[in-house]
């Protein structure tokens, strides 16, 4: 099993545009907020 570059690249353009940033998609996205992602 390996990683298409073209893949990963779209997986973070689709995040990019629907949340703004790859931070926006951890936080908003999956719910981790810089918080409880130190914990």
């Amino acid at each position: 099993m390996g990683v298409r570059k073209e893949f990963l690249q779209a997986a973070l353009d689709e995040m990019e545009a629907k949340y703004g940033s790859i931070d926006g998609f951890i936080e908003k996205g999956l719910g981790v907020t810089k918080r409880n992602a130190r914990s």
